[in-house]
């Protein structure tokens, strides 16, 4: 689901590639971990997207994610919806 998220933001050009590359980068290296420094990547990565859509307030919903703009609400909810299925993984047992 994370990765499908990511995809979607990529192709829409609501995430700045260098922002989603260094996301998939940060989702392949805790792929690669197991137990608590699995889910301690998944969380660090959650939290970074958190504040990345952070700014969706006022009167016209502005974010700056990983340095570009981003002028929609719906682009904001959707690094919304990624940083929560980032830590639904983080809190599977695995």
């Amino acid at each position: 689901m994370a990765r499908a998220y990511l995809d979607q933001l990529a192709r829409s050009h609501r995430l700045a590639p260098d922002r989603v590359s260094a996301t998939r980068n940060a989702l392949a290296r805790a792929e690669r971990l197991s137990g608590q420094g699995r889910r301690d990547a998944l969380t660090q990565l959650a939290a970074q997207l958190d504040r990345d859509a952070g700014g969706a307030t006022g009167r016209a919903p502005v974010v700056v994610v990983g340095g570009m703009p981003v002028t929609s609400e719906a682009g904001s909810e959707k690094v919304r919806s990624l940083a929560a299925a980032v830590r639904d993984l983080a809190n599977a047992q695995r």
